[in-house]
C-alpha cells in the first residue's frame, strides 16, 4: 500500500505517528511517500512472515514546484557528499558512503515510527534554513 503525508510551514507529526503505528503493525509491506515542502522522503517498509523485525529502506529527493505547487522535478540526494546533511550525524549514520539509499532493521513498530519521525524533523528544519540562505 502506497501511504501519503504532506507537511507543510507547520510540523504536526501527532497525526503520522498515530496513524504509522496503526498501518505498519497491520500490513506486510507499505511505502511511505512523506513530502516536506521541498523534500521528498519515500520509506519502503517490510515486514517478513512470522516475524515483528521491520526492514526499512529510505530514499530522499529535492524537488522543485511549479506555480501551482505541482512537483515539476525531483532529484535524488547522497546525503553523504551532500553539504546539507554532511554534519548530521542522524542521517549520515544510516546512509552508506556513496549511496542515495539507506537501509535499517527494526524490532518493533514504536522504533520504526520513532526513527522516520526524526528524519522528517530534520528534513523539516533543513528546509525551514533554506529561508535564511
Amino acid at each position: 500500500m502506497i501511504i501519503r503525508y504532506d507537511f507543510g510551514e507547520k510540523l504536526d507529526l501527532s497525526l503520522f505517528k498515530k496513524q504509522a503505528t496503526r498501518q505498519i503493525g497491520m500490513m506486510r509491506r507499505s511505502t511511505y511517500n512523506i513530502f516536506v515542502k521541498d523534500y521528498k522522503i519515500v520509506a519502503d517498509i517490510s515486514t517478513p512472515d512470522d516475524s515483528t523485525n521491520h526492514q526499512v529502506s529510505l530514499t530522499l529527493f529535492e524537488i522543485k514546484r511549479d506555480t501551482d505547487g505541482e512537483i515539476k522535478t525531483a532529484y535524488t540526494i547522497y546525503p553523504y557528499q551532500d553539504t546539507r546533511f554532511k554534519e548530521l550525524r542522524d542521517i549520515t549514520n544510516i546512509f552508506p558512503l556513496d549511496q542515495h539509499e539507506a537501509h535499517f532493521e527494526s524490532n518493533n513498530v514504536a522504533k520504526t515510527v520513532d526513527e522516520l519521525s526524526s528524519i522528517i524533523k530534520i528534513i523539516h528544519k533543513i528546509n525551514s534554513l533554506k529561508a535564511f540562505l
